[in-house]
């Protein structure tokens, strides 16, 4: 997955953001920030330190207070999923129109709702048109 921010890892990634009230659109509009800030590289992610971490997201303009370090762990959960495979069948169940599927894989990450997971599945559809 790429760190483009129009990628479906930026898909993912503003999905994650956009919880408890914060606009899709306006976690999405970060994503040229955070890729900027190597945000979206999972490899990367997945081997910041938590203090680093969030950090890099306050620095990419996400703050959430008091909610940002359990978003930043769950930042590091999904790249941490992407980085090991263990999203790489997202690209081919969304291509295959298996909505289901792709929300049942995605809610198995630690922090993926799904709630979260489904607006990630329209999200990621959008990009990969």
């Amino acid at each position: 997955m790429s760190t483009d921010p129009a990628s479906p890892t930026a898909s993912l990634v503003s999905a994650l953001l956009a919880v408890n009230f914060y606009p899709v659109d306006r976690a999405y509009g970060l994503m040229p920030a955070f890729a900027e800030r190597g945000l979206l590289d999972p490899q990367r992610v997945a081997a910041m330190p938590q203090p680093e971490l969030i950090e890099a997201m306050r620095a990419a303009g996400y703050e959430r207070g008091g909610f940002l370090p359990i978003l930043s762990f769950r930042l590091y959960k999904l790249m941490e999923a992407i980085a090991t495979g263990s999203l790489a069948a997202l690209p081919g169940l969304a291509a295959a129109d298996k909505k289901a599927e792709f929300v049942a894989a995605l809610a198995a990450v630690e922090g993926f709702g799904p709630t979260t997971a489904e607006t990630a599945w329209a999200l990621f559809r959008a990009a990969a048109v």
